[in-house]
This record gives structure tokens, sequence and C-alpha cells, in this order.
């Protein structure tokens, strides 16, 4: 901007101290911004335009005094008076809570199933864990029992040997009194022939 005199005149008298410019998002088609415009105005005409200054220093800007800070923006906040209608309810409204409240009892239904999944698989747990129970209950009586009958097969197989080799030792030191006793050899002049059998 060029401050001209008629500009200086009119940025004393408080009039026309904001800019304003126009951008053209696809300048030339070249997909890139471009500022076509720039003029100066009586209001600010966006956000974060300042008070038009011909000076280095914000000292002389009259809004000063209400910034909190120098390096803070001011800008003129228009009121918009906004009224919420009741809208008809539409095809789509009406199919938009239909499908809500499909969906709402597709939860309900979806949580029930999902408790009963949860109770089967707890009363198949509770079950599994009786049946493991007494199954170990019944493991640890068979181990006891094998113990004991295998103790006693032991013993009896001990006892056996025993009476076994006794009775051994007596029959073969008993004299049989029902069959003859050999006579003794009376050996040979070696002119004897072997008898072939």
């Amino acid at each position: 901007i060029t401050p001209t005199d008629d500009l200086i005149a009119m940025n004393k008298a408080a009039q026309k101290v904001y800019t304003s410019m126009e951008i053209q998002p696809n300048f030339a088609n070249t997909g890139k911004c471009y500022l076509v415009g720039l003029a100066v105005t009586d209001d600010p005409a966006s956000l974060g335009t300042e008070y038009l200054e011909f000076c280095r220093t914000a000292k002389h800007n009259p809004l000063n005094r209400f910034k909190l800070s120098p390096e803070n923006l001011i800008s003129v906040a228009t009121p918009v008076e906004l009224e919420f209608e009741d809208l008809p309810e539409t095809v789509f409204t009406a199919l938009t809570e239909k499908v809500k409240s499909i969906f709402g009892r597709k939860q309900a239904s979806d949580d029930a199933r999902l408790n009963d999944v949860h109770e089967a698989v707890t009363a198949v747990a509770e079950h599994v864990q009786e049946k493991l129970s007494a199954t170990e209950q019944r493991l640890a009586e068979m181990e006891t029992a094998f113990s004991a009958l295998k103790q006693e097969v032991t013993d009896r197989a001990d006892e056996t040997s025993q009476a076994f080799s006794r009775l051994k030792n007596s029959l073969d030191h008993t004299e049989s009194l029902t069959q003859q006793r050999r006579s003794k050899a009376t050996g040979g002049g070696g002119d004897a022939l072997m008898t072939n059998c």
C-alpha cells in the first residue's frame, strides 16, 4: 500500500483504517493462491486484520489501549443470531430412527446372547472341574490300592520262593524208600563191547 496524501488524511480522520484483500485460490490454473485485490475499509473484513498504521511502532495505534499485549491482533466480531427450527419428520429422519432402534435391539439381543454364552461356559467349566476333581480322587484311590496290591503280591512271591526253596532242599536230602538201589559199577577190562542203543 502506498501511503498517499489522501490515504494519510483518511487515516488521521479514523476512516479507511483497515485492509481488505481478495485471494484467488487457483490463479491462472496453476493450483496456487494469488492476491488479486487489496483495499482499505472502515471495518475489519476478516479476523486478524490490524489497524492501518503509517509508523514503525504500534504506539500510535488508537486501539492499543484495548490490547492486553502489544502482539495481539484486534478484530471486530459481528454478532450472529442463531435460530433453531424443529424439522418436520422426513423419510430420512424416520429411516434414521428406525436404523437406530434396530441397532439398539441388536445390541440388547447381542448382550443377552453373550450373557447366555457366558453362563453356558461357566456351567461347562464348573462341570469339568467337578469331574476333574472326582477323577483325581479316583486316581489317588487307585494308586493307593495298586501300591497295596503290589506289596501283597511281592510278599506272597517272597513267601512262595522261600517255601519252594525249603521244599527243594528237603527233597534233595530225602532218601527214597520205594526205589531199589542200583548196584555199584564193577568196571570193565576194556574188552567189553559197547551197547548200541
